[in-house]
């Protein structure tokens, strides 16, 4: 079932990743930026975490409610990984006594420690019987390619960290909008005479769901082991989980039934 999937999404600010998390039933957002509190027909509930002890805390509720079964949430969402990471870190580096975790140690024993932290929890998260999605950022990067400048996106994460995440997600998907902005002519009479003059301004915003069959490199996607799922999805602004559910669930049971027909010529 889609409600089962590991979801690694990434985007640009303002590119419908929220928006999208916010319609997933059963779900509790993790909000580490104090985001989007607003969205209007939201089915996740959100709670907003500003300090690693409300962190810890939560997690440690999370996790003894799986175990035991008491859990109101089946899904947990981390908004952003970017956020959560950075808070980690500082708390990490105020731990063992260093102005930047990464002055800790040698050979990248900083990184890896942050790592492990941030990675424990998500594990103890799955133990427990949780799914979850991680949100990540991208940002704009000018790099030098044959001799010209040009412009790219990359995720803000830690490489390290955006590998792990990558290589335990079911999905990994971008999201992503196209904005249309239209001024049609409306009618009005001046002077006793009809005229066409600018109408009111109306915005019509497109939400896409990329997810790639291959994973190639980060700008990529990737669907574990469901190859007839598609790789671009267009969402509304409302309810858009229903359209990755139903197009999921569609393509399993597609895929079920491929290896059915198979096994039974054998």
């Amino acid at each position: 079932m889609a409600s089962d999937l590991r979801m690694f999404l990434i985007g640009m600010p303002g590119e419908g990743k929220t928006t999208f998390i916010s319609s997933i039933p059963k779900a509790l957002i993790l909000d580490y930026e104090n985001g989007a509190c607003g969205i209007p027909f939201a089915r996740a509930v959100r709670v907003h975490i500003d300090n690693p002890e409300k962190h810890h805390q939560v997690m440690k509720k999370l996790i003894a409610d799986g175990k035991a079964k008491t859990a109101p949430f089946k899904h947990i969402v981390i908004d952003s990984i970017d956020q959560c990471v950075d808070m980690l870190g500082e708390e990490l580096g105020t731990e063992k006594k260093v102005e930047h975790f990464s002055e800790y140690g040698d050979k990248g024993a900083g990184w890896g420690l942050l790592r492990n932290r941030f990675w424990m929890d998500v594990e103890a998260l799955q133990s427990a019987g949780y799914s979850w999605t991680i949100i990540g950022h991208m940002t704009e990067k000018t790099i030098r390619v044959n001799k010209q400048d040009i412009t790219v996106q990359r995720p803000c994460i830690y490489d390290s960290i955006n590998k792990l995440v990558y290589r335990n997600c079911d999905v990994f998907a971008r999201m992503s909008s196209i904005t249309k902005v239209e001024r049609p002519d409306v009618e009005k009479i001046i002077n006793g005479r009809p005229v066409n003059v600018p109408g009111p301004e109306t915005r019509t915003t497109t939400y896409y769901f990329d997810a790639a069959k291959t994973p190639s490199n980060y700008s990529g996607g990737k669907v574990r082991g469901v190859p007839s799922f598609k790789t671009r999805l267009i969402l509304p602004d409302k309810d858009g989980w229903d359209i990755v559910n139903a197009e999921y669930n569609t393509a399993v049971a597609k895929e079920k039934k491929r290896i059915s027909e198979l096994s039974g010529q054998r």
